[in-house]
Formats: C-alpha cells, sequence, structure tokens
C-alpha cells in the first residue's frame, strides 16, 4: 500500500505518530480511498476535508475501515476539494514568490517515473502499480497547478498594487507637466510680447493716416493664393510670398487691407498643393498654413511673422464662440473637458492679443498710442480700437448661395439659350454625350472646347438609346483629321453634337449672367472655399462679360450720335435686340440687322 502524506499548518502530535488533521490517499486500480484521520473524534474521521466530501454526495463509507470510497469517476472533482485550501496554497505562493523551493515535495510521486525509462517500467511495474503512480502524478499536477494559479494570483495582486502606485506616480507627473506647460505658455507670451524670432518687414512707405483714425482688426483669414488668383501650376504658395506682395503693395491693399489703419491675418493658401512626393507636400502644407500679419497705416504697409503664432483660421473669436464659454463658465456643472476646451479657446486667443498688444506698445507702426489702450479692453478704448466681424453671419446681405444661384440660373436653359461651356473633363468620361457613336478611344475627337454656345435640341439620349425625348445639345467644330476606310486622312469640316445637361457644373448659362453677381461671388471670401475650384471659370466668364460690354458700349455711342437717346435707354434697346427672339445672340453677330432693328426702335 502506498500512502502519501500532506501536511497542514496543524502541528499538534498524537499517539501513533500522526499529526492531528493529516490526510490520507491510497489509491486502488478500480477506486480511491480517502482516510482523514483525528484521535480525538469517534471512528477518526473529523474536520473540515470530511464535511466537504460528505456534501458532495460523491462517496461511499466503510465504516469497518474508517473509509471514504470515491469513485474514479469523480476523482476530478474531489481533487477540487481536497487542494484549494486557501490559506495553505497562499502561504505556498508567498514561500514560492520569495524563492522557496515549495514544488520538491510534490515530485516525490513522479520520481520513480523520472528516473526509469518506459521500457523499463513496463517490465518492473505491476499494472496496478502503474495506475497508482497515473494517479499520483495527477494529483501531484492537480497540486502543482493550483499552487501555479495561487502564485499567478498573488502576481496580479503585485501588479495591481503596483499600478495604483504608478497611477499616483502619473497623476503627480501630470500636475508637473501641466505646471511646465503653463509656464512654457507664459514664457511663449512674453517672447511674443517683446517680438522675440519675430521678422517685421515694411513693404510700403508712404504717409500716416491721422492720429485719431481708428485701428480695424479684422476677424477673417485671407488666403493669398486665393486673391493672388494665378492659378497655373495650382495656385501660389509660401514659396512665392515675395511675389504675393509686390502684387499686394501695387493697388490691391486698397481693398485686402480697406482701413486706413487695419491689422489682417493671411495665410499662403487654404488647401494643400501637391508636390514632388508625399513626404515633400506634407511638409509644405505646413509651411503653406504659417500665418503673416498684415498691418496698415495710410500708404505704409508692414508684414510681420513669428514661429510662435500657431496656425489659425480667424484672428479674433466670433461673438457666438466668446458668449457660448462664457455661458458655460456660468454654468455651475461645467465639466472638466469643458473646462479644459474653454482654457485652450482662451490661451489660442490670448497668444494673439499678446503679440498685437506687443506690436502697439513696442513699435512706431500705429503711434502715437493712447495712454492705457488695451486689446483686452477694447470698450473702453474710446474708439481707438474696434474689431470687423466680417467671418460672423454668413451671406448677412440676403444674397442666394453660389450652388443656389448655379442651380437656379441653369434651369432656365433651353433652346435658343446662350451657354458657355468650361472644359475640365476628359474624353473617357464624356465621350457617350457625342451623337455619333466611336468604336476605339483613339479615334474619339476632341471635346468641346471653352466657349460660347448656342443650345438646340437632338432626338439621342445617352442614357437610354430607347428614350427619344429631345436632349439639349450643342454643335461645335473639334478640329482635326478624320480617317475613312481606304482613304488618307482628311480634315474634320462638319460640326459634331454633343449632348448636355442644365445640372453640368461646366455648364453656365451665359444670358443670366450678370456682373454685379459675378463680382460679389469672385470677393465673397466667407463662402468661397464651398466653389474655389469654380474661381477660374468665374475670372474668366467676367473677362468675357467685359469684353461684350464694351461693344455694346460702343455700339450705344454710336446710336447715341444719330439717335439722341440716352445711352441707358440704347442699352434697353439692345438687351431687347438680344433677347427678343428665341435665338439669343451677340450685339456683333449681325451688326448692321441689329443696328436697324435698334435704330427703328428708339426713333419710333
Amino acid at each position: 500500500m502506498n500512502l502519501e502524506k500532506t501536511k497542514n499548518n496543524v502541528a499538534e502530535q498524537v499517539d501513533d505518530g500522526y499529526y492531528k488533521g493529516e490526510k490520507f490517499f491510497y489509491y486502488s486500480g478500480s477506486s480511491t480511498i480517502v482516510f482523514v484521520y483525528d484521535r480525538t473524534e469517534p471512528r477518526g474521521l473529523v474536520g473540515t476535508l470530511y464535511e466537504d466530501i460528505k456534501a458532495t454526495k460523491l462517496h461511499s463509507y466503510n465504516y469497518s475501515g474508517n473509509e471514504f470510497v470515491i469513485e474514479n469517476c469523480y476523482k476530478n472533482k474531489l481533487l477540487k476539494i481536497v487542494f484549494e485550501d486557501e490559506e495553505l496554497l497562499n502561504d505556498l505562493a508567498d514561500r514560492s514568490m520569495n524563492g522557496e523551493n515549495v514544488l520538491s515535495e510534490y515530485m516525490e510521486s513522479v520520481a520513480d517515473v523520472s528516473e526509469n525509462n518506459e521500457f523499463a517500467l513496463v517490465s518492473t511495474k505491476s499494472k496496478a502499480n502503474l495506475e497508482g503512480m497515473k494517479i499520483s502524478a495527477e494529483i501531484a499536477e492537480a497540486k502543482v497547478r493550483n499552487i501555479q494559479r495561487a502564485v499567478q494570483m498573488k502576481i496580479e495582486q503585485k501588479k495591481n498594487e503596483m499600478d495604483v502606485i504608478r497611477r499616483q506616480f502619473e497623476t503627480q507627473l501630470a500636475v508637473i507637466q501641466k505646471q511646465m506647460k503653463r509656464i512654457g505658455r507664459v514664457i511663449g507670451m512674453i517672447e511674443l510680447y517683446a517680438g522675440i524670432s519675430e521678422e517685421l518687414v515694411c513693404l510700403k512707405e508712404g504717409a500716416n493716416a491721422p492720429d485719431d483714425a481708428p485701428i480695424y482688426i479684422r476677424q477673417m483669414t485671407i488666403y493669398m493664393d486665393e486673391e493672388y488668383a494665378d492659378y497655373s501650376d495650382g495656385g501660389i504658395d509660401v514659396n512665392d510670398i515675395d511675389k504675393f506682395n509686390e502684387w499686394l503693395i501695387s493697388d490691391a491693399y486698397k481693398e485686402l487691407l480697406p482701413n486706413d489703419k487695419c491689422v489682417v491675418s493671411f495665410r499662403p493658401r487654404r488647401y494643400r498643393k501637391e508636390y514632388a512626393d508625399a513626404r515633400m507636400t506634407a511638409q509644405m502644407e505646413l509651411y503653406n498654413k504659417m500665418c503673416f500679419i498684415y498691418m496698415r497705416n495710410g500708404d505704409n504697409i508692414y508684414c510681420v511673422q513669428t514661429d510662435y503664432l500657431y496656425i489659425i483660421d480667424q484672428l479674433i473669436p466670433s461673438k457666438d464662440e466668446a458668449q457660448k464659454i462664457q455661458s458655460k463658465i456660468d454654468e455651475s456643472n461645467f465639466k472638466k473637458y469643458e473646462q479644459e476646451a474653454q482654457e485652450e479657446f482662451t490661451y489660442q486667443y490670448m497668444r494673439i492679443g499678446i503679440f498685437l498688444q506687443g506690436i502697439l506698445d513696442r513699435t512706431e507702426i500705429f503711434s502715437p498710442i493712447p495712454l492705457g489702450v488695451s486689446i483686452f479692453d477694447v470698450d473702453n478704448s474710446n474708439g481707438f480700437i474696434k474689431f470687423l466681424y466680417d467671418a460672423d453671419n454668413v451671406l448677412t446681405n440676403g444674397m442666394i448661395s453660389f450652388s443656389d444661384w448655379k442651380k437656379q440660373t441653369s434651369e432656365l436653359i433651353c433652346e435658343g439659350s446662350r451657354v458657355l461651356v468650361v472644359n475640365p473633363y476628359s474624353k473617357k468620361g464624356y465621350q457617350d454625350r457625342l451623337v455619333r457613336y466611336y468604336s476605339s478611344e483613339w479615334s474619339v475627337p476632341d471635346m468641346p472646347s471653352t466657349d460660347i454656345y448656342t443650345v438646340g435640341t437632338t432626338d439621342y439620349n445617352p442614357n437610354s438609346w430607347k428614350d427619344k425625348s429631345k436632349c439639349l445639345c450643342i454643335k461645335y467644330q473639334p478640329g482635326g483629321e478624320v480617317y475613312s476606310w481606304g482613304k488618307y486622312a482628311t480634315e474634320r469640316k462638319n460640326r459634331l453634337t454633343f449632348v448636355i445637361y442644365t445640372h453640368d457644373s461646366f455648364v453656365f448659362n451665359y444670358d443670366q449672367l450678370d456682373m454685379n453677381m459675378i463680382d460679389y461671388y469672385l470677393k465673397d471670401r466667407v463662402n468661397r472655399k464651398n466653389y474655389l475650384s469654380m474661381m477660374p471659370i468665374l475670372k474668366n466668364i467676367r473677362k468675357l462679360l467685359v469684353v461684350e460690354q464694351e461693344k455694346e458700349q460702343q455700339f450705344a455711342l454710336m446710336l447715341q450720335g444719330e439717335t439722341g437717346k440716352s445711352i441707358e435707354t440704347i442699352l434697353e434697346s439692345i438687351n431687347w435686340w438680344k433677347y427678343k427672339n428665341k435665338w439669343k445672340r451677340y450685339i456683333n453677330s449681325d451688326d448692321a440687322k441689329a443696328y436697324r432693328m435698334i435704330k427703328s426702335k428708339l426713333t419710333k
């Protein structure tokens, strides 16, 4: 009979050489017999282990031998009961974590196996003994696994304790870092006020504005590439600041810096520009968002740039932003993250204010400055400093948006209308608009060039060959050559038919274009970002309208000398002649006929 002892922490000696509360396990081939021995109790069966085994109802009891018999099928459940002594496991885990080899005493059950190879075991051990050894090894495995789990729990406990300590350190470190950040910000403000690392340049010299003229600080940031309006090579960038400055001081400053004394923020570009590679594009995007502050005093123009100014979209906060922040501060339930956002918002504009105050106090740009004038107390500056909220209240003059204007005018396109077609599209995307079918891509002619066309109709519908409803179209001469089977190439002579739709972004109703509307959308800096890609088209439209108006003005002056009518009356008659028919026309498309009909109308 092979006995294995596992001693608990009770060490009271009894007469027969065993300790009080000791547990004994005996394994036979078919069953597991558990002895729990204690001389202080009747029949020697007592203790927690007895109660645990009894509660499981996994046993049968042999009174003659004082034995609990546990069938092998319940062995794993028994092991769970026997080896979850929390106090013992904690003790073993602590000893193990202190470097003590607590596992050695549990390896005795498998030592005999480890010292013999498989062939020796087969030849020297009986089946019963081998089964006993197997069960002993399983018990040892269960013990080791329980100790392993206890050690892991201890490790997790220690880890949690260390996490608490780490979080305490992180909290303290965050406080220190926040203090350092505040100190750094104060240093940055001092440097902004003092003009350290500041580059101040006088671009144009002249007479100062009157001393009592107010200084207007404009809210909106202006983008140089949009104002310069050179759309070649994607527009100007930070490398073209000198080119922009030359253009600005030539005459453009009167529009971009409209007040005799004013401060306006500029950035080279609103949107990114593609360069040689992605790395260079990313780097240049940062440079193209640098902030340049332009100042005007009469005919004197100054530009200042400093690395201490962050990228900003507007020079002063909007009224709504300031009111929202103030209302949040006044609320009792002002949340922490909202407070941090308010602090960041305040700091962003505080830096700008400190910078502008430094300009007033340490430079002669706007001198003389009345004593006590402060950027942070405009209301008490006696009107010497004024904020212009030109980025607030979009479309305050009641003008419709560009997209709505484009839609409304385009919906009026019909047969006989004149349309401006702009050619930014590819053959591949629009070859189905051609009435004629082309079997290969190389044979497709050029698309309509940018020009003014008269609208007609066609039975051809690109969306469905079965649909024979009329579609709007234009006719144009693409040029090039035509190839025929068995013949040489010949010059193309016939015009081609190209289908258009009123919702096409590249089609404008030329008859509905108005110079005042075009000028408004060209100058509308608040909403320009929504139709920036259309700016080159609008500039071309304006050029076409100017040419047409000049011709009409010359025509009107000629008629005025013969009829004695006012220019306004003659221009009304010219418009009558242009639009009275279904087919709209230019004043110079048939000058003789136009002259005869308009003069007849004027002399009636």
